[in-house]
């Protein structure tokens, strides 16, 4: 359901309410994350509601599928650039290269990485 969730993510981005959206299907992901998709999208749509989006705006933009275009290209790109799942990090610059840093992680990974890129 991942795709529906970055779908109803970006809708609510239209009314100024990404971060409080996107806080609220991470608080309940277990509610989501195994329904089928017909069910998410009303879980979706829900949430959207309580948070006191415009309902009718909201499902028109997620029932169209609005921003999947764009979404496939985010996603297109980042395996384009190896990372195969979130998070994913790239620690470091042009001159001396990245580190990749994928799924989460302890943060003495991030630590060491660091560490070892500044000694160059």
């Amino acid at each position: 359901n991942a795709l529906p969730a970055a779908l109803a993510s970006e809708c609510a981005d239209d009314q100024g309410k990404f971060w409080e959206y996107h806080d609220l299907i991470f608080e309940n992901q277990k509610n989501w994350q195994n329904l089928e998709i017909i069910q998410s999208t009303n879980v979706f749509k829900k949430y959207a509601i309580d948070l006191g989006l415009d309902s009718s705006e909201f499902d028109s933009c997620l029932d169209s599928g609005k921003y999947l275009q764009e979404i496939q290209k985010d996603l297109d790109d980042g395996r384009a650039y190896g990372v195969t799942g979130t998070p994913g990090f790239f620690v470091g610059n042009e001159k001396i290269g990245f580190t990749t840093i994928i799924g989460a992680q302890p943060f003495d990974t991030f630590q060491n990485i660091l560490d070892e890129q500044l000694s160059r």
